[in-house]
C-alpha cells in the first residue's frame, strides 16, 4: 500500500509540473513574448546572454569574466540540440542581437574549450530589444513567487535543476 501511494503521490507531481508548464508558457507566451515580437527561443537565448535574471538568482549566469556565453553552455542549459540552437544562433547574429567571438587561448586552457568552440555576446541591439521582455518576466516572476523566501525558491530552482538533469539523463538513454 505505501508503494502504491508513493507512486501516485509521484505520478500527481508530474502532472502537476506538467499543468504548471502549460499554464506558465501560455501566460508568458501571451502576456509578454507576443507583445515584445519575438519567439520564445529568440527570447530565452537573449535572456541567457544577457544574463539580467541570473543575477541575484541562486543560479550563475553562463558568462564568462568577458560577458561571453559559450555554445555548448547555452545547448546545455537551454536543453536544445546543437543544429537547433546553430541556427536560432544565426537568426539572431543575422538581425544584429549578438555577436559572435573568437576563444582566446587562455581560456581554451582553463575551460578546457576546443579552439573551434563557438562564444557569444549579446549587442546593445539586443540588449535594448530584450529589456522589455525581461521588466515583463520578472514582473511576472515577483507575482508567481510572492510570499516566498529566497531560501524556498533557490530549493525550488534546485529541484527544478535536478529534474532537468534527470530528464536529459533518460533522453540519452533511449538514444
Amino acid at each position: 500500500m505505501t508503494l502504491l501511494l508513493l507512486a501516485l503521490a509521484e505520478a500527481n507531481a508530474f502532472t502537476s509540473l506538467l499543468g504548471l508548464q502549460r499554464k506558465l508558457d501560455h501566460q508568458v507566451r501571451k502576456q509578454i513574448f507576443t507583445k515584445s515580437g519575438l519567439t520564445a527561443e529568440q527570447a530565452s537565448l537573449l535572456i541567457e546572454l544577457e544574463g539580467t535574471l541570473s543575477f541575484g538568482a541562486p543560479f550563475q549566469s553562463l558568462a564568462d569574466p568577458d560577458g561571453c556565453v559559450g555554445f555548448l553552455d547555452l545547448a546545455h542549459r537551454l536543453t536544445l540540440t546543437s543544429p537547433g540552437l546553430s541556427r536560432r544562433m544565426s537568426d539572431l547574429e543575422t538581425r544584429g542581437w549578438i555577436e559572435q567571438r573568437p576563444v582566446a587561448k587562455a581560456a581554451i586552457a582553463g575551460q578546457k574549450r576546443h579552439g573551434n568552440s563557438k562564444r557569444f555576446i549579446i549587442t546593445a541591439t539586443g540588449r535594448k530589444r530584450i529589456a522589455p521582455v525581461v521588466r515583463g518576466l520578472m514582473a511576472l516572476s515577483g507575482e508567481l513567487f510572492k510570499g516566498m523566501t529566497f531560501e524556498q525558491r533557490q530549493s525550488c530552482y534546485e529541484i527544478i535543476e535536478m529534474l532537468r538533469e534527470r530528464a536529459e539523463e533518460l533522453a540519452r538513454k533511449k538514444k
